[in-house]
C-alpha cells in the first residue's frame, strides 16, 4: 500500500495541492485495504497530504482497522470517530495550509458538502480521477486475485452448462439458474457475485442488462449467461450465449458474425492501442453486415475491484492500452422482441500484446443443450 500513498503524494506535490480527501471507498479500500463494513456506509474517509496519511474511521471499525497491513506497517495512521459529522472537524486541523484541497467530487453527498465548507474554509478542486487513474494499471498481487476470480467464473460457467445438461431445463427458470450460478460460485471459493447473475432466455436476451426473472426456459430459445464472480474483494466477468436445442439458421449467422468481432477486437489488443480503436474495429465489422444500429453498448471496460472501470473502450474514451491493464471485450446484437448475442472475454494487456484470461470457456462453436 505504501506505494499507491506514494503515488497520490507524488501527484499532490507536483499540483500544488494542500492534500486530499478519499471519500470514494472503493479507492480508501485500494489505498489502504480497509473495508466498509456494511458495505456502502462510507465508514472510512482517508485523508491526505504530502507527507501524512490518516484514516478516520467510527470507534466500532477500530479492531478490524488495527490489523491491516497498512496500519500495522506505520504507512497510515488512525483516527476513530464518535459522530459522523466529526471526521469534518479533524480535516479542519489536519489541512493547516491554505493551498487547495483536492475531493472526489462525485462521491460527496450534498449534507457532506456543506459541512466541509463550514468546517474547512479552503478552495476545492475535483480530483476523482487521481486514485481510479492509479487502479487503472494492476500490480501483480492484483492481476493474481483477477486470475482468481476468472478462473473460479469460467469454473461456475462450465458447471452450470453441465447443471442444465443433467436436467429437464424447462422446469426452471430464470432465476432458478442464477440462484444455482451463486450456489456453484460459492462451491468453487467464490465470495459473491460481482453483481446479480443475468440469465436471460428467449427475447429476454435482447435487454442488455436483463433482470433474470421467473420465465421458464424453452427449448429451441437462446440463452444468454452474463456472470461475474468475486475473489478476494476483485472481480471476473463472463457473457456467453448458449442454445436450448437446436440454433436456428438466423442464430448460427448472428452468432458467427458476433464472435468474428469477438476475435478481431482481441486480436487487436496490444500496448498502445486507442481505446477508441477498439470500438471502432468493431462498429466497422457489424457495418459490413448493415448491423452496426443493434450494436448499443461499448464493446468493454476495465474490471478491478468494481465490475466497471476505466478504461471504457468507446468515445470519447482517451488514453491507450498499457501493460498490466485489465480489460473485457464483449460485441453484442441484439434484435426487439427476437434474441440477442453477446459474447464477452476478460483480457490482460502484457508486453508483447494480450492474455485471454477467460479462454476455459468455450466460445468457437454454439453450446447446445
Amino acid at each position: 500500500m505504501t506505494t499507491r500513498i506514494k503515488k497520490v503524494q507524488n501527484e499532490l506535490k507536483k499540483s500544488g495541492a494542500g492534500g486530499i480527501i478519499i471519500t470514494n471507498e472503493t479507492n480508501v479500500k485500494y489505498l489502504t485495504g480497509f473495508s466498509d463494513l456494511p458495505v456502502g456506509s462510507r465508514s472510512g474517509t482517508l485523508f491526505i497530504t504530502k507527507d501524512k496519511a490518516h484514516l478516520v474511521i467510527p470507534t466500532g471499525a477500530l479492531f478490524e482497522a488495527q490489523n491491516l497491513n497498512s496500519v500495522k506497517k506505520k504507512e497510515i495512521k488512525l483516527i476513530t470517530i464518535y459522530k459522523w459529522e466529526d471526521r469534518w472537524k479533524i480535516c479542519a486541523r489536519y489541512f493547516s495550509s491554505k493551498a487547495a484541497v483536492f475531493i472526489e467530487k462525485s462521491d460527496i453527498h450534498v449534507d457532506e458538502w456543506e459541512i466541509m465548507r463550514r468546517f474547512l474554509k479552503r478552495k476545492f478542486k475535483d480530483a476523482r480521477w487521481l486514485v481510479e487513474r492509479l487502479r487503472v494499471v494492476k500490480d501483480n498481487n492484483e492481476l493474481k486475485k483477477i486470475r482468481k476470480a476468472v478462473d473460479i467464473t469460467d469454473k461456475t460457467f462450465l458447471e452450470t452448462v453441465k447443471f442444465l445438461k443433467s436436467r429437464d431445463y424447462t422446469k426452471l427458470t430464470e432465476r432458478d439458474v442464477a440462484a444455482k450460478i451463486e450456489d456453484i460460485a460459492k462451491r468453487l471459493g467464490g465470495e459473491g457475485l460481482a453483481f446479480p447473475s443475468i440469465v436471460a432466455v428467449g427475447k429476454n436476451s435482447a435487454e442488455t442488462h436483463h433482470h433474470s426473472s421467473n420465465e421458464k426456459l424453452k427449448k429451441n430459445k437462446p440463452l444468454l449467461i452474463d456472470i461475474g464472480i468475486v475473489y478476494k474483494d476483485y472481480m471476473g466477468d463472463l457473457t456467453r450465449t448458449i442454445f436450448l436445442g437446436k440454433p436456428s439458421k438466423e442464430f448460427k449467422k448472428i452468432y458467427k458474425i458476433v464472435l468474428e468481432a469477438n476475435e478481431k477486437s482481441i486480436a487487436a489488443c496490444h500496448l498502445g492501442v486507442p481505446a477508441q480503436k477498439l470500438y471502432e474495429i468493431t462498429v466497422q465489422h457489424f457495418k459490413k453486415y448493415r448491423l452496426d444500429k443493434y450494436f448499443t453498448h461499448s464493446l468493454g471496460h476495465g474490471v478491478g475491484l468494481e465490475i466497471h472501470e476505466a478504461p471504457i473502450l468507446r468515445p470519447p474514451q482517451k488514453g491507450s492500452l498499457k501493460e498490466k491493464m485489465v480489460v473485457t471485450i464483449e460485441p453484442g446484437l441484439y434484435f426487439k422482441d427476437k434474441f440477442g448475442v453477446r459474447i464477452e472475454d476478460y483480457l490482460a494487456i502484457t508486453k508483447n500484446g494480450h492474455e485471454v484470461l477467460s479462454s476455459k470457456s468455450p466460445k468457437e462453436k454454439i453450446i447446445e443443450i
